[in-house]
């Protein structure tokens, strides 16, 4: 019963989560780290971060998708 609930969370949960795409941002500024959406993990050099919290002012960065 357990094991059928769990197949069913993530079954519900996998589209929400690889809909999302995610962007690397080489090398952010400050000002982009004071403003960091929940989600973004910032490992110093670069910051990964959902595309659809990135601020406006990357449109122009270059970023990986």
């Amino acid at each position: 019963m357990r094991r059928c609930a769990l197949a069913l969370i993530a079954a519900l949960l996998a589209p929400a989560l690889s809909a999302q795409d995610w962007l690397r941002v080489e090398q952010p500024g400050a000002a982009l780290r004071a403003n960091l959406p929940p989600q973004a993990i910032d490992y110093g050099h670069f910051i990964w971060m959902p595309a659809a919290g990135a601020p406006v002012s990357l449109l122009g960065a270059r970023v990986q998708v």
